[in-house]
C-alpha cells in the first residue's frame, strides 16, 4: 500500500471505480523474525481510504488476538510512532495518541514483535475534534533543541534532543529511532552504540533532567564530496543551561 516513486515532474494519478469505505482494511506487517537479531522491522503502509484516518483508531492483529494500537505498543508489538517523508523536511513523525495516516501518503511503522502482525485500518475519518498536534514531551522544567541538516536541496530537519522529567538516560519510549533512508539523502541523528539491541540512529533523544548530558550527533549523505549545513534552534533552553 506504500512505495517510493522518483519521477521527473508532477504527474496525475488516474483511478477507476469506487473506493470501498464500508469495511476495515487489513495490512500485513512483517515482524523482526525469531533469532534475527533485529530490534525493529520497518514496514511501509498507506491509507486504503480516500480520507485521513486517526492513528489511534487503528487496531493490530497479534498472536493473542485483535487489540488496539495503544495496547499493541504497551505489549511491545509495535512502536508508538508514525513516520512521514517530504523533500522539504525529510522525516517527520507523530506519536500516539496524536497523528493520522494520510490519504495518498505513505508511512513507516516500526514492528518490534518477532511474529508477523496485521494492521487493521477502520473506515473512520479524522474529524475536526481529532487531536493531531504534537504532544508536549518535555513537560514542566524540561527543554529541547531542534537540529537540522541540509545539502543540495535535501533536508533532515526534525532532530530533537533535550531533557524531561518523564525521560530516562537509557532507552525509553520518548526516544524515537529513525526509519530507513532512500537515495539520494542527507541525514542527521543521535547515534547510540550503548543501548544493546536498541542501538542505532535516533530522531529524538530525551534524557533525565538531572546532571550533565552528552549527545553524539552524526551527519551523513550518500552524495560524495558534498557540503552539509547543520542548523539548530536554542529557543526555549533555560539561561542557566550551558551548551557546549
Amino acid at each position: 500500500l506504500a512505495f517510493w516513486s522518483d519521477i521527473e515532474s508532477n504527474k496525475p494519478i488516474l483511478t477507476a471505480g469506487q473506493p470501498v469505505v464500508d469495511a476495515p482494511f487489513i495490512i500485513p506487517l512483517r515482524g523482526t523474525g525469531a533469532g534475527s537479531g533485529r530490534s525493529i522491522a520497518w514496514n511501509m503502509v498507506g491509507d486504503p481510504f480516500p480520507f485521513d484516518v486517526p492513528f489511534n483508531a487503528l487496531l493490530v492483529d497479534t498472536p493473542s488476538g485483535r487489540i488496539s494500537l495503544q495496547d499493541a505498543v504497551n505489549r511491545g508489538y509495535v512502536l508508538p510512532n508514525l513516520f512521514s517523508y517530504s523533500a522539504a523536511e525529510g522525516y517527520t513523525f507523530r506519536t500516539l495518541p496524536d497523528g493520522a495516516i494520510r490519504a495518498w501518503q505513505g508511512h513507516w511503522i516500526g514492528v518490534t514483535s518477532a511474529a508477523d502482525l496485521a494492521l487493521v485500518v477502520p473506515p473512520v475519518p479524522v474529524t475536526r475534534a481529532a487531536n493531531i498536534s504534537k504532544t508536549n514531551i518535555v513537560g514542566n522544567g524540561g527543554w529541547q533543541v531542534q537540529f537540522g541538516v541540509s545539502s543540495r536541496g535535501m533536508r533532515d530537519s526534525n532532530i530533537l534532543v533535550g531533557v524531561s522529567s518523564r525521560a530516562a538516560d537509557s532507552y525509553d519510549r520518548l526516544d524515537v529511532p529513525k526509519p530507513p533512508l532512500v537515495s539520494p539523502y542527507v541525514s542527521l541523528g543521535v547515534q547510540h552504540s550503548d543501548w544493546n539491541n536498541r542501538n542505532g540512529l535516533y530522531a529524538t533523544d530525551y534524557r533525565s533532567a538531572t546532571g550533565s548530558k552528552v549527545w553524539t550527533l552524526v551527519a551523513d549523505s550518500d552524495q560524495k564530496n558534498t557540503d552539509v549545513s547543520v542548523t539548530w534552534n536554542l529557543q526555549g533552553v533555560p539561561r542557566n543551561t550551558r551548551m557546549m
